[in-house]
């Protein structure tokens, strides 16, 4: 699959992430380091990160990302 993005920081990022979730058996973690090895800059929102975490934990029971204080993220 093949993405091309232009203002990636947040939406099609999410998207993209959880497509690789979802239909390629990915983490929301190494999702995550994929698509950032990719594109170098990517940066979810703290709304998007929390619902991406949810659907993981609703699809497999756990998360492989926890959210730190101040909005970081424990990648």
């Amino acid at each position: 699959m093949e993405v091309i993005f232009y203002a990636l920081f947040c939406r099609s990022v999410t998207m993209c992430m959880i497509y690789l979730i979802a239909m390629e058996g990915f983490s929301l973690y190494d999702a995550y380091a994929h698509i950032k090895q990719q594109r170098g800059i990517i940066n979810p929102n703290e709304g998007f990160w929390q619902q991406m975490i949810e659907y993981e934990i609703k699809k497999t029971g756990d998360s492989s990302v926890h959210v730190r204080r101040h909005r970081n993220f424990n990648l």
